[in-house]
């Protein structure tokens, strides 16, 4: 499906609802990275594609699940945002930065009007994890964990799997006291900005 699309995004939370009687944890997971390019090269495409895949569809994924979950007056959504956008900059990613940024910013407010409902909305944000979004054009995964791990006090990136641990701890009731926040799973990488 389209998760840009309001009506696509309604109809498909409504239908997982009703199938399921209720959403319990939701995990807003889909994100792009557009080419890499200074903002004065960077066409507005790639501008309109982070914004949209990245920060709308994160919203309206969000807004449809939180009708939801407050109606039945509990559950727990995970919203990805990234350890680029608020916490580090770096050149030629401001369709990515901003998008991933304006996410953390959802997730607070959500978590905010959400609160009184018995929702919790908080974000992971990962740091370079081994899929591949993180692989450059021309690179191989190799060339991407040796350029990568330079710039990681951990000296690697991260499995895929230990992004999830901190998006279960978060769906979990271990986290039951915790809402608006932000589990930057990173390995140190922001430390370097």
């Amino acid at each position: 499906m389209d998760i840009t699309d309001d009506e696509a995004v309604a109809a498909i939370v409504a239908d997982v609802a009703q199938r399921h009687g209720g959403i319990d944890v939701a995990f807003n997971v889909a994100g792009v990275l557009p080419p890499i390019a200074p903002m004065i090269d960077t066409p507005k495409s790639d501008w309109d594609l982070a914004i949209n895949v990245n920060l709308t569809a994160t919203w309206l994924c969000t807004k449809y699940q939180l009708q939801v979950m407050q109606a039945a007056g509990s559950g727990a959504i995970v919203n990805t945002a990234s350890s680029l956008g608020v916490e580090m900059l770096r050149p030629g990613f401001a369709p990515y930065t901003t998008s991933k940024a304006g996410v953390r910013i959802v997730t607070q407010t959500a978590a905010l009007e959400a609160a009184p409902f018995g929702v919790r909305v908080n974000c992971v944000s990962p740091g370079t994890v081994a899929t591949s979004m993180s692989i450059r054009p021309g690179e191989t995964p190799e060339d991407r964990d040796k350029r990568a791990s330079a710039l990681i006090p951990l000296n690697r990136i991260a499995d895929p799997n230990e992004i999830i641990d901190a998006v279960l701890w978060w769906a979990s009731d271990e986290s039951s006291y915790v809402t608006g926040r932000d589990i930057l799973v990173d390995g140190g990488q922001v430390l370097h900005r």
